[in-house]
């Protein structure tokens, strides 16, 4: 380490008047010394942390201490360590930590991390508690350690200290540790996320940033990124909620608009850049040197010409004009269109529609203008050549392509789709309208569809409501009631009569199931709709729907919540439409066979995503209007599959046997929780009342998994 001037003045100057009060010495007394006289006390000798520290470490270089060994580090904490943790009495380098961590500090002998390693720990151990030492600018040990990227010696740190992430939620420097971490690109700061809890991480600096602000910038989106922004929003999602303005910074930026700001920004920086290249090569007079020796002359091109001279940029590489537009938007969020829509003209529907918001394919755009910027250079250096030196012309190159090569594109939108549907999950859709908008600012844009209300529909008039409506392309949740959506032709008119009467549904045939509503999700795919968190359908009208039927309504649409009220549902139709479900609804008649087949090693144990199980067990105990009793119980997502297979089957076993202990199904009412082993959680829902008994012990034979039926 260099040693500073003034600060080696200062602190000789403290040990010269240390000398001067004592000799040398100072002075201690125990209650047992009260009684003598001053000149007998006891004196002990005042060491210097510096030297000491100097003497330590150069015995461990010279090989006369060996602190990998038990007995010299045992000698250690039991003698020097007491003196190494005192108060150096010096307000720049107040601590040993300090003078092994300050640029400032004086030269110390150099050791190895294996000796350097345990003689940390034993500092950081000690009861005087020095990460809490701050020095005249308030800078602790840690704080020194990251500023100065010491990565090893944050990691001893860290691994040293029994409770890290009380440290980490106190200021040092008015700056939070894990704020300046992240801002100096530590490698090791994945591992401080780990270490700290949701508290810690919903912290926020002076513009009101949390962690996840600053962790979904666009200069951050590199390789695995995103697993460490889902682990921060995994720990830290309900502290956020409970902070003073919740997910918002001073600007009013959500994370959500944070990252999409900082794309927007990182696009015009590449289109200026990508401009300014373009107008210097137009503008580069005859003559000028190339900066390989050659002249650029105005009777045609130089010798190497094809391979020096700047290319403009090609139109393909153009970011395009319009790439943020903001327009008023306007409409409610229910799906009743208003009273006069024809006075407002609405815009035809299409993903590209949403590029106002960013979203979907709108925001591929600022992502591929910042491929043709900053991040051109690297794979065409040409198209960005500056007239300058060759030098000069070389390290330009090398910064710009450096700044931007290592952004993935893929992880940009990864980042912004991941945020969008966690706010949707875990927000109403008001505080999604703030969080994916903006505060106080209008939205026409649709976060849900509800077609409550309603028995009957055309598809002509569904389709005229669907265009009178503009979607995201990620709903919370559609719900669909009891509702027949007939085809056209549906209804005739009565002969002699001006009256209309429902003519015979021509969208199914007799006794094979309806198609309805692949109609309505087939529209909610031409209005740009991707993914459909939530799928609440109430399919109770004869006939209900085929399974194929429901896999075409339903396929690709990355279902996370079913809820498809259909008795015996095949889970083969789920597995097909949404195979990353994380919840189902369950309608159950009673019937043995389809319990078997939900259990078995084609049944719910495909759905490796899922973790909630509801059984809604239908009519098995009496009339259907008596009330329901939940039965929570766990699913153990083993890690093997014959294990997992046997917990799934367990768990719908036991389901089945707490609803048929008694004949008298409503005691039921009375019972508290059951629990298996495991950590899913899965809801049974039965009717209570009197009915018949099902038999768990018939549970084991063999069946099949699709279209049981009772």
């Amino acid at each position: 380490m260099s040693s500073d001037g003034e600060g080696a003045r200062e602190r000789e100057n403290q040990f010269a008047e240390d000398e001067a009060d004592g000799d040398g010495y100072t002075s201690s007394s125990s209650d047992d010394d009260d009684n003598l006289n001053v000149t007998e006390k006891v004196k002990r000798p005042r060491v210097s942390v510096e030297k000491l520290l100097k003497t330590v470490l150069q015995e461990i270089a010279n090989g006369t201490r060996d602190l990998t060994r038990s007995n010299h580090l045992a000698a250690l904490k039991s003698k020097e360590v007491h003196d190494l943790a005192a108060d150096t009495g010096t307000k720049g380098l107040p601590t040993a930590l300090h003078m092994l961590l300050d640029e400032r500090g004086p030269d110390l002998p150099e050791v190895g991390d294996e000796q350097m390693k345990p003689l940390v720990a034993a500092l950081i151990q000690h009861p005087n508690n020095l990460l809490a030492k701050g020095d005249r600018e308030g800078k602790t040990p840690l704080y020194l350690a990251i500023d100065n990227k010491r990565e090893k010696m944050l990691e001893w740190i860290v691994e040293a200290h029994p409770n890290i992430n009380t440290v980490l939620q106190k200021p040092s420097n008015k700056q939070l540790y894990l704020h300046m971490a992240i801002k100096k690109k530590l490698k090791y700061f994945r591992q401080l996320v780990q270490q700290a809890d949701g508290k810690t991480l919903a912290l926020k600096d002076a513009k009101g940033n949390t962690i996840l602000h600053l962790a979904v910038e666009w200069k951050r989106c590199r390789r695995d990124q995103l697993s460490l922004i889902e682990e921060i929003v995994t720990k830290s999602d309900d502290e956020v909620q409970a902070t003073p303005n919740g997910d918002f910074n001073r600007a009013g930026n959500s994370p959500y608009l944070h990252h999409k700001k900082t794309v927007e920004e990182a696009a015009r920086e590449a289109a200026e850049a990508q401009k300014a290249a373009a107008a210097a090569v137009a503008e580069r007079p005859p003559g000028r040197d190339r900066g390989d020796g050659t002249k650029i002359t105005g009777d045609g091109p130089a010798p190497n010409a094809n391979k020096t001279a700047a290319r403009p940029p090609s139109p393909r590489r153009a970011p395009p004009s319009g790439l943020f537009p903001h327009s008023a938007g306007g409409g409610g969020m229910g799906p009743q269109p208003g009273p006069d829509v024809s006075a407002k003209p609405r815009p035809a529907i299409q993903p590209n529609s949403r590029a106002k918001y960013g979203g979907g394919v709108a925001l591929t755009l600022p992502v591929e203008s910042i491929r043709t910027g900053a991040a051109l250079a690297d794979a065409d250096p040409d198209a960005t050549r500056t007239p300058l030196t060759a030098e000069s012309k070389s390290k330009s190159l090398a910064a710009s392509s450096s700044k931007s090569s290592k952004v993935s594109e893929t992880v940009v939108r990864a980042v912004e789709r991941f945020l969008k549907l966690h706010y949707l999950r875990a927000r109403s859709d008001a505080a999604c309208l703030d969080i994916l908008y903006g505060k106080d600012k209008v939205s026409d844009l649709e976060l849900y569809l509800d077609l409550g209300g309603r028995s009957s529909m055309t598809q002509h008039g569904f389709r005229s409501l669907a265009k009178q409506l503009r979607f995201e392309d990620a709903l919370q949740y559609v719900a669909i009631p009891k509702l027949r959506i007939e085809a056209p032709g549906s209804t005739d008119t009565v002969a002699g009569t001006n009256s209309r009467r429902p003519a015979r549904d021509q969208s199914y045939k007799e006794g094979t199931g309806r198609r309805d509503l692949v109609q309505v999700f087939s529209t909610l795919r031409q209005s740009g709709v991707r993914t459909i968190l939530k799928v609440v359908v109430d399919d109770s009208l004869a006939p209900p729907h085929t399974d194929e039927a429901i896999e075409e309504a339903l396929k690709g649409m990355d279902v996370e919540v079913w809820d498809w009220k259909k008795t015996d549902l095949s889970t083969e139709v789920i597995y097909v439409a949404s195979p990353r479900v994380r919840e189902v609804h369950l309608y159950w008649s009673g019937n043995n066979a389809v319990l078997r087949g939900w259990s078995e090693e084609g049944g719910l144990k495909r759905l490796s995503e899922l973790t909630i199980v509801h059984l809604h067990v239908q009519r098995v105990c009496g009339p259907s209007h008596l009330p329901t009793k939940e039965f929570p119980l766990t699913v153990n997502r083993a890690s093997s599959p014959s294990s997992e297979h046997s917990n799934i089957s367990k768990t719908l076993v036991s389901a089945s046997s707490g609803l048929a202990l008694s004949t008298n199904c409503s005691s039921l009412l009375t019972k508290g929780p059951r629990s298996l082993e495991g950590s899913r959680a899965v809801a049974v829902r039965g009717l209570a009342g009197s009915g018949r008994v099902v038999e768990p012990a018939r549970m084991n034979r063999p069946a099949s998994t699709r279209g049981s039926t009772a």
